[in-house]
C-alpha cells in the first residue's frame, strides 16, 4: 500500500515537472509570465490549456506555440542521459533561497553534485582580465571559504571566476552558465568545466544546446546572487557584469 502511494506521488511530481517545463519552454513565456500564468490558473497544467485563448484575446494574430509534451520529455531524457537533472520551482530540490527572487528561473538544469544546492554558499565574481594580486586574493578567499564549509558560486568566466572555481573544487563549487549545461564558454575552460561537473555543480536555466549570448549574462548573474547568502566582488569596472550581480544581491 505504501509502495503504491509512493509511486502515485512520484508520478504526480513527474507530471508537475513536465507541465512546468512545457510552459516555460513555450514561445513568449519568460519567468515573469510563467509565474503570472500559474498564479492566475493555479498550475502550469491549467495555464497551458488557456494560453492560446489568452493570446487571441490579447489581439495576437498568430497563436503562441506551446512546447509539446514529446519535446520536453526528450529534453528530460537527454539531460538524464548526461547524468544531469531538471528541477522546477514546484519541486522539493529547488533552492529555497533562489525562490525568493521575484523573477527566479522556473526551471533549472543541473549537472554534478546537487547536494551543493542545500549548503551555505557565497558568490565571488570579478573581472575577466584580472590582475595577479586580485586573482590571488580571490583564490585565497575561495579556498578559505571552502575550508570553512561554504560553497562558492561563480560564472565560469575567465579571470576571477576561474580562479574561484579552481581554488574551491575540493570543497564544492557551483558554476552558473549563460548557455545550456552542454555549452562550454569560454572554450579555454573546457578542462575546468569537466572538473566542476565531477566535483562540483553546473547550473543553467536554458535548455540543452543553448549558446551563451550577451543578453544571457545579466540573467545568469541574478542566479548567482539568488543562490548565494552573500556576494563578494573582486576587481570590477564601473559598468561590469560583476556589479550587476552585486545589484541583484
Amino acid at each position: 500500500m505504501a509502495q503504491r502511494g509512493h509511486l502515485k506521488n512520484e508520478h504526480s511530481r513527474m507530471n508537475t515537472l513536465l507541465d512546468d517545463l512545457r510552459l516555460f519552454r513555450s514561445e513568449q513565456i519568460g519567468a515573469a509570465t510563467f509565474y503570472e500564468l500559474v498564479k492566475l490558473f493555479g498550475s502550469a497544467k491549467e495555464a497551458i490549456k488557456h494560453v492560446p485563448d489568452l493570446a487571441k484575446q490579447g489581439g495576437r494574430k498568430k497563436p503562441i506555440k506551446l512546447a509539446s509534451k514529446a519535446v520536453v520529455e526528450k529534453e528530460l531524457e537527454q539531460v538524464e542521459a548526461m547524468g544531469g537533472a531538471i528541477i522546477s520551482c514546484h519541486g522539493d530540490a529547488y533552492p529555497k533561497l533562489l525562490s525568493s527572487l521575484k523573477d527566479s528561473p522556473p526551471i533549472l538544469t543541473i549537472l554534478g553534485d546537487k547536494k551543493l544546492l542545500t549548503k551555505r554558499a557565497v558568490g565571488i565574481v570579478g573581472s575577466r582580465s584580472s590582475s595577479l594580486p586580485y586573482t590571488q586574493f580571490a583564490s585565497k578567499l575561495a579556498n578559505d571559504l571552502g575550508h570553512a564549509g561554504v560553497v562558492t558560486i561563480s560564472g565560469m568566466a575567465k579571470g576571477i571566476d576561474s580562479a574561484v572555481h579552481k581554488a574551491s573544487l575540493q570543497y564544492g563549487t557551483i558554476a552558473v552558465l549563460a548557455g545550456g549545461i552542454d555549452h562550454i564558454y569560454p572554450k579555454e575552460n573546457t578542462d575546468l568545466y569537466h572538473e566542476i561537473t565531477q566535483h562540483g555543480l553546473v547550473v543553467s536555466e536554458h535548455p540543452l544546446g543553448t549558446v551563451a549570448r550577451a543578453e544571457f549574462f545579466p540573467r545568469r548573474n541574478r542566479i548567482i546572487s539568488g543562490l548565494a547568502q552573500g556576494v563578494v566582488v573582486v576587481e570590477a569596472t564601473p559598468k561590469s557584469g560583476s556589479l550587476h550581480t552585486a545589484n541583484y544581491a
